[in-house]
């Protein structure tokens, strides 16, 4: 089979596919002098019952009515995906000087802040020390769209981007004669089919939106002090605090179900004479607030240039969600025209989500006084989420509610890292961090007891380095990129995933045992989901501050 021929038979199927889908949401509308249509009245029995009360009802009555027996389909990311594990990507780093010099802690960390990191670095506390930071963020998101124009559907593109500036109905030429002289006018109306005339949305959400918030929230707290036991030294510590941020929102206003933008080799698919395709069309979106807290209790022992250490973490934590779909009509495709009937339906999702799971890290360092290297192994994790939501769905005819609770988890694998530092002076400070994200490795298990392993990801590298300009003074400052477990759609590289970029700058100051430590992270998270028809430009920024004090008795 050539691939002409594929093409064919792609077609086919997909509409058939589309139309006993979707057959059901809408009510075809016959165009004047086009009998063929007709049947389409009787193809199913929701078909057949739309046509008997056609007269009776109104149209978006009836499209609210089909609509609830409709199912959705696969959904590609970035266009109406559902709300479940978002977040817990989103690790948090516990030290702030290691967080000022690009987050590279794995050999860098001389605190407290060690349970956090590798706990092996317990081993240079020489005395009791304890240390509290909080956070401060502010975040900004937006995403723009383009659509390509289509030859077959003119005007689909305008639609979709909502701009009318300067274009006009489209008008026809009528010829009547005049009642009292009888002589034949030439006058100008609306086209009498509503495929030809300009379609419009019924609403004022367009395709671009930006929104803009703060977050303030403790990030750590830390304690560590070292003893000896049998003539070893050791240091016990023990920390609490943020070990997942779960802030999550995401918006599309222009979701189409099915993705006819996603077909090849045209954006729309091409209707055979006599058929339509019908395309739910509908605002998506998804929000998060919240985060998993951890316990860290740790131990470590220091041997010559040699030091291991371990430390539990006892995760457990909570968020608000949200999700809430809104229809913006029903996009009806024929031959070589197209048109939107209204619709009223909503659907929300509204509830809480708690999050559990236990792990531990293991931790080396060996140090010398020029250079040391710093590896870790965190242990398999699994993180459970137990939701309890709300789902409301308001109709033309009626609003209906219902409960769902249940359970769904990640399963993080054995992730390695490594960091060297190196301070070719009593100054200079160079720290280097690889990092194992597990994502492409990760199971996914959903309610219904699905598992996958749809994430994507990479390995992470950071980088900072220190100056201590004045004795009581540290200048820091670095640079790294965090994975995120999804790739962009259209991408090149299958599976290649989207990463952040994140430059850091920090200060520390240490003044009679008081520690003071600040740090500024600037993140960037940006790229294109691109389908045949259309490309979405997404933009997140976060501009973070961090303070922390610690005291050394």
């Amino acid at each position: 089979m050539n691939p002409r021929q594929r093409w064919a038979t792609a077609k086919v199927v997909f509409s058939k596919l589309t139309r006993a889908a979707l057959a059901p949401a809408c009510v075809p509308e016959r165009r004047p002098g086009k009998a063929q249509n007709d049947h389409h009245q009787a193809r199913t029995s929701a078909g057949r019952a739309a046509a008997a009360l056609s007269d009776g009802f109104d149209r978006p009555l009836l499209l609210t009515l089909a609509m609830l027996g409709t199912s959705a389909s696969m959904l590609a990311q970035g266009a109406g995906v559902p709300l479940t594990l978002q977040g817990l990507n989103q690790s948090t780093l516990g030290d702030v000087r290691g967080r000022g010099m690009g987050g590279a802690v794995l050999a860098a960390t001389r605190s407290a802040n060690a349970v956090f990191t590798n706990p092996a670095l317990l081993t240079r506390i020489e005395r009791l020390e304890v240390r509290i930071a909080g956070t401060g963020v502010a975040t900004s998101q937006r995403q723009s769209q383009e659509w390509t124009p289509n030859r077959l559907y003119a005007g689909f593109s305008i639609l979709m981007e909502d701009k009318w500036e300067g274009i006009k109905e489209p008008l026809v030429r009528q010829i009547l004669p005049n009642p009292i002289t009888f002589l034949a006018e030439t006058t100008w109306v609306p086209p009498a089919s509503p495929y030809e005339r300009l379609q419009k949305p019924y609403d004022d959400i367009g395709p671009n939106w930006s929104r803009a918030f703060t977050k303030g929230s403790p990030l750590t707290f830390a304690a560590a002090m070292p003893f000896e036991f049998m003539e070893l030294t050791f240091v016990a510590g023990i920390g609490g605090g943020e070990a997942y941020d779960l802030t999550h929102y995401f918006q599309n206003n222009n979701v189409l179900d099915p993705m006819i933008g996603s077909f090849r080799p045209s954006p729309i698919p091409m209707v055979a004479t006599g058929d339509t395709e019908y395309v739910r069309w509908y605002q998506h979106t998804s929000k998060r607030l919240g985060s998993v807290s951890t316990v860290n209790p740790a131990l470590a022992l220091k041997y010559g240039s040699l030091s291991v250490g371990v430390t539990a973490n006892i995760l457990f934590g909570s968020s608000d969600d949200y999700e809430f779909r809104l229809d913006r009509g029903v996009l009806n495709f024929i031959n070589n025209a197209f048109k939107v009937d209204p619709v009223r339906y909503a659907v929300t999702h509204l509830g809480t989500s708690d999050y559990s799971g236990t792990s531990a890290t293991l931790g080396v360092l060996w140090e010398n006084p020029r250079y040391a290297v710093g590896l870790t192994a965190a242990l398999p994790l699994t993180i459970t989420r137990s939701f309890d939501r709300t789902v409301t769905i308001d109709t033309a005819l009626v609003v209906t509610s219902r409960r769902e609770t249940g359970e769904e988890s990640l399963k993080l694998p054995l992730r390695v890292g490594g960091g060297v530092i190196l301070t070719p002076t009593d100054r200079w400070t160079v720290s280097f961090d690889y990092a194992m994200t597990g994502f492409a490795t990760s199971e996914q298990t959903a309610a219904d007891g699905t598992t996958t392993s749809s994430w994507v990801g990479s390995e992470n590298y950071r980088m900072g380095v220190e100056y201590l300009a004045w004795d009581f003074l540290s200048v820091r400052a670095g640079y790294r990129q965090d994975t995120q477990p999804f790739s962009v759609v259209g991408s090149a590289i299958i599976n290649e995933p989207v990463k952040s970029s994140v430059a850091t700058f920090g200060l520390g100051t240490e003044f009679m045992g008081v520690l003071i430590d600040a740090a500024y992270e600037y993140t960037s998270l940006k790229y294109q989901d691109m389908w045949q028809s259309n490309v979405n430009y997404n933009l997140t920024e976060h501009h973070r501050f961090m303070v922390e004090v610690g005291y050394r008795f």
